[in-house]
């Protein structure tokens, strides 16, 4: 193996045209992230205090109900507001 092998490998990373996919790559990345839908999942419960539980548990204190009927309720996770 050449010893200038480590230089090669090192100059051909910072090629231009690899840069720009890099940062193409990480915008891409952060885009999805950001464009998430709202997570949304029915619960099982019997009583509106089950209902709440199951919330709290897969939400945290944001969440809302969408829907409750006899044994099932649709909960959507809400982003955290501020704190003031």
């Amino acid at each position: 193996m050449p010893k200038n092998m480590n230089k090669v490998i090192t100059s051909a990373d910072k090629t231009p045209g690899k840069q720009c996919l890099t940062w193409m790559l990480l915008l891409l990345l952060l885009l999805v992230s950001a464009c998430q839908e709202p997570v949304r999942q029915y619960l099982k419960a019997r009583t509106p205090e089950e209902l709440k539980t199951g919330a709290y548990e897969l939400c945290g204190r944001d969440y809302k109900v969408l829907s409750y009927e006899d044994d099932t309720g649709l909960v959507e996770c809400l982003p955290p507001l501020g704190e003031n």
